[in-house]
């Protein structure tokens, strides 16, 4: 059974966190007779919407002929350019903490009305069974200049005027990644704190985080394959087939510097983490996230052929005790402003080349299975203090406050 969040904390968590923005409401505005600019139902923060432009994402390979002290002579040597779906469209992921079991979403239209986007229900992307926390993802491949979406939860195929209704959410055209992960790839030894910490945007209401696991992109040496290319796509989750084990939670905008920390005890080490954190504003807009790149070198006829493929987050290594004779080598990581400019030095601008639709592969790759140790992890950090009912309610306050205060129109 796949899962993002624990039963205890995940009704907590998307029922408080951004369903604030339902509550926030819409401001006055003169409407014409009839219109419709929001579904009906109840805007009562039991669903959140968050949207974003797709973005082409870009790896590479530099060249270096065998002299790694003479970097004047390395030549760009590959590169490739991918993405979701289509490079017009705008992608939407919905958080649901309601009773219901499929959803009907929705596009506001130049008239100022709400259109229904298709003609059937979207059953979820991610299910829960036993409990109230479903995440559904939809594509508008036809979105305008602003475009604005809704969704409404449909129970058992009906919908009444007591129906949850989302926030509305829109796209920016563009949505930056550069914001920076403190923590180093690998924390030093007797170090078993995992450290989720961050540089704050201003912009951001809200931050989603999910952690996964991470040693099936670490080390294996399959360079430029779907599976790796897979977790640079912008979204809030990974997309396509979600990890087996996995969690996210929500921090409120202005935290990103303090963060979340989760001290593990374990028997067996070392633990790999993949941490994604996506910033939105108060209209549901991706407005920036982190995407480092993961850099790796591999030898080919004399030629050492270095790597760089994007992350969609960044890595954490907890190794408190490390192998005295083989320790485990800190990931290879470095920010996307660092990774664009080392390509652009060999290739400015960037070529535009050919692209590949991942989520039209034939097949999202699966991410794999994770080993015990890792849900042991899982299971001590959705345990912990920082995940506890009083934490995620001061946190919701705190998102509650900075909602209130921000402009919204309908």
């Amino acid at each position: 059974m796949r899962s993002i969040a624990s039963p205890r904390v995940r009704g907590l968590v998307a029922l408080g966190a951004l369903l604030l923005l339902g509550l926030v409401g819409c401001s006055k505005k003169t409407t014409a007779p009839n219109s419709r600019p929001v579904p009906e139902g109840q805007q009562d923060g039991r669903m959140l919407m968050m949207g974003w432009h797709e973005q082409v994402q870009l790896a590479f390979s530099i060249v270096d002929p065998g002299t790694p002290n003479s970097p004047s002579d390395d030549v760009l040597g590959s590169f490739g350019l991918v993405y979701w779906a289509d490079t017009a469209g705008v992608r939407t992921t919905t958080f649901d903490a309601s009773q219901s079991n499929q959803i009907e979403p929705f596009k506001l239209l130049s008239s100022n009305n709400v259109s229904p986007m298709f003609d059937f229900m979207l059953d979820p992307t991610v299910r829960r069974i036993g409990s109230d926390f479903d995440s559904y993802d939809f594509e508008d491949f036809a979105p305008g200049a602003n475009p604005a979406y809704y969704a409404r939860g449909v129970l058992n195929g009906q919908v009444t005027t007591a129906s949850p209704v989302t926030n509305r959410a829109g796209a920016f055209q563009h949505c930056d990644d550069n914001m920076i992960f403190i923590p180093p790839p690998k924390k030093p030894a007797r170090d078993s704190v995992l450290d989720v910490r961050f540089g704050d945007d201003p912009r951001a209401a809200f931050y989603v985080i999910e952690i996964s696991n991470a040693s099936n992109i670490l080390g294996t040496g399959d360079v430029f394959t779907n599976n790796r290319l897979l977790y640079g796509i912008p979204s809030p989750l990974l997309p396509g087939t979600r990890p087996e084990q996995g969690f996210l939670f929500l921090l409120p905008g202005g935290l990103g510097q303090t963060g979340v920390q989760f001290r593990l005890a374990r028997q067996h080490w070392p633990l790999f983490f993949h941490i994604r954190v996506s910033a939105f504003d108060t209209e549901g807009r991706m407005v920036n996230r982190i995407n480092d790149y993961l850099h790796t070198v591999q030898a080919d006829a004399g030629n050492n052929v270095h790597f760089y493929e994007t992350l969609g987050g960044s890595v954490e290594v907890l190794d408190p005790y490390p192998d005295p004779i083989n320790p485990v080598s800190p990931p290879p990581v470095l920010t996307r402003d660092d990774a664009i400019a080392l390509f652009l030095s060999f290739a400015n601008p960037i070529p535009q080349g050919p692209a590949h639709a991942l989520g039209r592969s034939g097949g999202v790759p699966n991410p794999g299975p994770v080993s015990s140790a890792f849900s042991d992890a899982m299971r001590q950090m959705l345990a912990s203090p920082a995940l506890s009912q009083q934490s995620v309610e001061q946190r919701l306050r705190v998102i509650q406050a900075k909602l209130a205060k921000a402009p919204t129109t309908p």
